[in-house]
């Protein structure tokens, strides 16, 4: 059970929820300081220190995709076309 969360279900739960706080913060690093926070709480509330490497990838993990959402928006927003009347 407690390998199912820890390669399946943080690590969607680590995307969604990175591409959320992109679009709502709009800068990646600070959406990777945020996960690095949360993961380092939770690190030590629930888990042992051998969870902080997993904490380390997650937010790895969501700095990337916080950069990929960011590449994307800007992305669209140069090809949409615009309707101007």
């Amino acid at each position: 059970m407690n390998n199912l969360l820890i390669f399946f279900a943080l690590p969607i739960a680590t995307i969604l929820l990175a591409i959320v706080l992109q679009k709502v913060l709009r800068s990646p690093i600070l959406v990777g300081i945020t996960f690095f926070a949360i993961y380092l709480i939770v690190t030590f509330a629930a888990f042992d220190a051998n969870f902080l490497v997993v904490a380390i990838a997650l937010t790895i993990l969501a700095f990337i995709t916080a950069v990929l959402t960011n590449i994307a928006v800007s992305y669209t927003h140069l090809t949409l076309p615009t309707n101007s009347l």
